[in-house]
């Protein structure tokens, strides 16, 4: 039986985002065939990747409203689709699926769950509309715990957090689809960031590492910033200090903590570029560093950058700031990589070491990190789910 979905994700191409490039990846390589429902609403980049034979999207410029346009575009389609899947973040994308649980009820739900929402770390405003808000969304996320069929997590760290308490008997239709790098999408040509590692390499004769991506969580740029003053302490005279990108890097304050400084000139920031150029910078830095995600309230860490695969696509050295369990050590178990606290004293080791002569990464076989694995995950899934 050829099985077909309807998938409902506020984010998707051709707006690029961190949620908008997974459920593409997962999608593309599936081998079921989809419909995917979603909004161009989201500030971003457009993109240009390729899609698939048996993918269809419709989208709107709605925001609030999305949902109904949901709803009523699922209608219109008049399909016979065998299940739904709901993609978060936001939560707004579980509204459809909802609905449409309402009024199908023997349809068979996969709700995917990226993030928190009831229990979420980065919840810190106290406003009146904060807390509203929050209401409502808390109650939405409660709802798809008992209506979803099954449940989705990036990780097992993200379930037990998520799943805990009176949730704690949703484990039962839980399952576990990490992320992955997919080989089909081509790393384009940058030309700042090729003059940015010219200009290091052979005017300066000096390395260059990155960090690609978002900054989230509990996170400072003044660690990191008196990090690399002990390391420029401790080099000699004569050798040129380690250069830093960060790339589409989105702390406000970074730029400001360095440019306080005399470290400027080492720093570099290049705002947001399309996922093909951010490949293409992973392929051409000496190192790739990662700051992990980490709240004081929450150990064991519980969130998987999804940039994580990629870095090791890149085959490049691997440094991780944070704690030695969850999600990111488990997946980095095998490559290679180095971890370090992300303290002063860490961010000084961590410079040192790239420095030297950086340990060789461990990269004999890395078909496990493709998002291939992934997508066969959902497809048997929702082969269960569907068979009668």
């Amino acid at each position: 039986m050829s099985n077909k979905c309807v998938v409902f994700s506020f984010n998707y191409p051709p707006r690029i985002g961190g949620e908008s490039l997974v459920t593409y990846k997962l999608l593309k390589n599936s081998e079921i065939s989809f419909d995917v429902i979603s909004s161009t609403y989201t500030k971003g980049l457009n993109s240009d990747l390729k899609s698939r034979d048996g993918i269809r999207v419709y989208n709107s410029t709605a925001s609030a409203t999305w949902p109904f346009f949901a709803v009523r575009q699922f209608r219109k389609l008049k399909t016979d689709y065998d299940c739904m899947m709901s993609r978060s973040m936001p939560v707004i994308s579980h509204i459809p699926a909802l609905i449409v649980k309402f009024l199908h009820p023997k349809m068979k739900w996969i709700a995917s769950i990226s993030d928190p929402i009831y229990n979420t770390p980065y919840r810190k405003s106290k406003s009146f509309k904060a807390r509203f808000l929050a209401k409502i969304e808390d109650s939405i996320e409660k709802k798809v715990y008992k209506k979803a069929d099954r449940l989705i997590f990036t990780n097992k760290y993200m379930m037990q957090y998520i799943l805990q308490g009176k949730y704690e008997k949703y484990r039962l239709k839980a399952e576990i689809i990490g992320f992955g790098y997919d080989s089909s999408v081509v790393p384009r040509k940058n030309g700042e960031i090729d003059e940015l590692i010219m200009q290091a390499h052979e005017m300066r004769h000096a390395k260059i590492i990155a960090h690609v991506g978002a900054m989230y969580g509990d996170r400072n740029a003044d660690i990191f910033v008196e990090g690399y003053k002990r390391y420029i302490a401790e080099i000699k005279k004569d050798e040129p200090p380690i250069e830093v990108l960060f790339l589409g890097a989105s702390k406000k304050n970074l730029m400001e903590e360095i440019e306080k400084t005399q470290l400027a000139k080492y720093f570099h920031t290049i705002s947001t570029v399309p996922y093909e150029e951010s490949l293409y910078c992973m392929g051409r830095v000496d190192g790739l560093f990662l700051i992990d995600v980490e709240f004081e309230h929450i150990n064991p860490s519980i969130f998987l950058p999804s940039k994580v695969y990629d870095y090791v696509y890149a085959r490049k050295p691997i440094a991780v700031f944070g704690r030695e369990e969850g999600p990111v050590p488990d997946l980095l178990a095998g490559t290679g990589y180095s971890r370090f606290e992300y303290t002063i004293e860490g961010v000084k080791k961590c410079l040192l070491q790239f420095s030297g002569s950086v340990p060789e990464p461990v990269y004999q076989d890395i078909t496990e990190y493709s998002v291939s694995v992934s997508s066969k995950t959902l497809d048997r899934i929702i082969r269960e789910l569907t068979v009668n």
